[in-house]
């Protein structure tokens, strides 16, 4: 059913200042119900696949999930350090490194 107006989000006077202000005609992004098509769509009609057939049709040959496995190890290294050798790094002494030349600010204050 068409309304005898069309549909306004702002009163005449504020788009024409809105549209005066932004240097060009402003176009509400909302969907009024004059502007939607209906939803009268029909049913698709599909052609029958290969997962339609019964004879043949093994569920696990074409389930990606099963052909998952665990991670190959491509090297006798490994990857972790053990954990004695994590404790001795955890209480090793860490020098800090000072990029540059320090300082001294009791001689030179500036």
């Amino acid at each position: 059913m068409a309304s005898a107006q069309p549909p306004r989000n702002a009163t005449r006077i504020i788009e024409v200042v809105r549209n005066f202000l932004a240097g060009r005609e402003i176009k509400p992004n909302l969907r009024y119900q004059d502007f939607i098509t209906s939803r009268s769509v029909p049913a698709p009609s599909l052609p029958s696949g290969s997962a339609h057939k019964l004879n043949k049709n093994y569920y696990y040959t074409r389930d990606l999930r099963r052909e998952a496995k665990p991670p190959v190890q491509i090297s006798k290294q490994p990857l972790l350090p053990a954990s004695s050798e994590i404790k001795q790094l955890e209480n090793a002494p860490v020098k800090t490194v000072t990029p540059g030349q320090t300082v001294n600010w009791a001689e030179n204050p500036y």
